[in-house]
């Protein structure tokens, strides 16, 4: 079972506006923006620099060096090759970087991207389209990541490590392991499967080594490949947008600008953008950068440069500058020849805030698309919503169970008609007493107030013995909604990727082939 997403209530206005091509948000970031076409996207990818592709597939093979032993490794290894061709562009998505890659939609994610490759190829067989899966390694919010929910345990990850979360060691994880096979019940198969995790994380260096081998293991043979942009050799391509930030802070004016005139269309805005939008990298520490006094400032830190300091460090030490989420999208599409960008709802958002941001450092947009959803359920819970004749769809769009009573049997009450003939007779008879007599207008209204109160009670009434008629039912639906379709609590954010692999053998093989996960699509379905 498919559905638009737009349907259900999970999406920003914002969002909805975008994917259901709104002329007043469109008018706002340009009807003829790449954010709306792939043809567009990849004619402003077609000189992508030669340099800064062989620059690219040179650190791809750095960090995979380890992992390119085998026969099913030649489509990573083919699809590295082709990032130095001119014909080759990339379609993206991203996460924070977590222990077992972290929510489920991560999975959806990444098979939406090598879908979409798939598809791009069969239409365009003179080009090459590679996934990619970028690493959000330079993220230091620790407090995002540390915790992993599994079964109802709650497993976190003890570390005084600080700065980057990609360039974490990984030494208290075997404990943590260690503490799963303890409190989750896994037969044999899974407990190998965590040995085998835990191998892997053992034997690298890093977080984003080891997200690169763990996303290696689970996609590799479908040919994705994992960009971890924490690299010198990469930011040294960036030199420019970071100079004018900090030196120009030409993007401040801009992005508050655009973001004025989507307030002022009621439109959800994400981002906070600042004066300087990079932190100073270096040493287990991301701190902002600040100008006080014609001095270029590390907060919490001794760290201060004047004008011609700060433009020497750009200059021989770019690693050092990791932009903030308004300049990260900027820095992902100057080092890819990237054509498509598929993220959440919140992505969506702030995409479409720095859509602006993009031109004025002449930098080329790609096709921005929404990612699917998915809810996965048993099939005893999808045969008693048949037997109910309540769609999954029905419950996402109505997040009060009661309110499918009459679907369950039940007769539906209603006494609102009644009330309202009330009201209308209730004032004609207070305009006339009123020209009369006040105390028996006084008298009037209490008795009318009495009176509506017993209807509303009967009404209430009657809707009980009504639930109770179909209460054994009720409690059924409410169950499966609680478990599986309640949004506040949706279970791609609250399932854990590591979760699906000990419920769901070949989990990601099972989806791609079984699904389209087309962007903008919701998906309910039972594996």
């Amino acid at each position: 079972m498919d559905f638009k997403l737009s349907e259900i209530n999970t999406l920003s206005n914002t969002t909805k506006a975008f994917i259901n091509h709104d002329e007043s948000l469109m008018e706002i970031i340009g009807k003829d923006s790449a954010f709306y076409s792939i043809d567009k996207a990849m004619e402003g990818k077609n000189s992508f620099n030669h340099e800064y592709r062989a620059t690219l597939a040179n650190c791809i093979q750095s960090d995979y060096r380890f992992l390119l032993n085998s026969e099913e490794d030649n489509l990573v290894k083919s699809n590295i090759n082709l990032l130095r061709n001119t014909n080759t562009y990339t379609v993206s998505t991203g996460q924070q970087l977590h222990l077992f890659l972290g929510p489920a939609f991560v999975i959806y994610k990444i098979l939406a991207v090598i879908k979409l490759t798939e598809e791009l190829k069969t239409k365009h067989p003179d080009k090459n389209f590679i996934p990619i899966y970028w690493l959000a390694s330079e993220d230091h919010d620790f407090e995002e990541i540390k915790d992993t929910n599994l079964f109802g345990h709650k497993f976190s990850w003890e570390t005084n490590q600080t700065g980057a979360c990609g360039r974490y060691t990984l030494d208290e994880v075997k404990p943590l392991i260690d503490k799963i096979k303890s409190e989750v019940n896994l037969n044999i198969d899974k407990q190998i499967l965590l040995d085998e995790i835990e191998k892997l994380y053992s034997n690298s260096q890093s977080l984003s080594e080891a997200t690169i081998k763990l996303c290696h293991k689970i996609f590799g043979k479908m040919g994705l490949i994992c960009l971890d942009a924490d690299k010198k050799e990469l930011k040294n391509q960036f030199k420019n947008v970071i100079e004018k930030d900090i030196l120009e802070q030409i993007n401040f004016q801009p992005f508050n600008s655009l973001t004025d005139r989507l307030s002022s269309k009621n439109y959800h805005t994400q981002l906070h953008c600042r004066e300087i939008n990079f932190f100073y990298l270096i040493n287990g520490i991301r701190n902002r950068i600040v100008l006080e006094n014609e001095q270029f400032k590390v907060i919490g830190t001794e760290l201060m440069f004047s004008r011609e300091e700060i433009l020497n460090d750009i200059k021989e030490h770019p690693e050092h500058y990791s932009p903030n989420a308004v300049l990260r999208p900027l820095y992902q599409e100057t080092i890819l020849p990237n054509i498509a960008y598929i993220g959440g709802n919140a992505e969506i958002n702030y995409w479409i805030q720095i859509s602006n941001i993009f031109e004025i450092n002449n930098i080329s947009k790609p096709n921005l698309l929404l990612r699917p959803s998915l809810w996965i359920i048993p099939i005893k819970s999808l045969d008693l919503l048949k037997k109910l004749n309540i769609s999954g769809v029905d419950l996402l769009i109505s997040q009060n169970p009661e309110k499918h009573m009459v679907s369950l049997g039940a007769n539906q009450i209603n006494l609102k008609e009644q009330i309202t003939a009330f009201n209308t007779f209730k004032k004609e008879m207070q305009d006339s007493v009123n020209q009369i007599d006040k105390s028996e207008f006084i008298k009037l209204v209490e008795l009318g107030k009495a009176y509506e109160k017993a209807l509303k009670n009967a009404e209430k009434s009657l809707m009980e013995l009504e639930k109770n008629k179909v209460d054994n039912s009720l409690k059924k639906l409410d169950d499966t909604f609680r478990n599986y379709f309640d949004i506040k609590h949706m279970q791609e954010r609250n399932l854990n990727c590591l979760e699906m692999w000990i419920k769901y053998e070949n989990v990601a093989f099972t989806l791609k082939n079984s699904l389209d996960l087309s962007p903008s699509r919701g998906y309910i379905l039972s594996i």
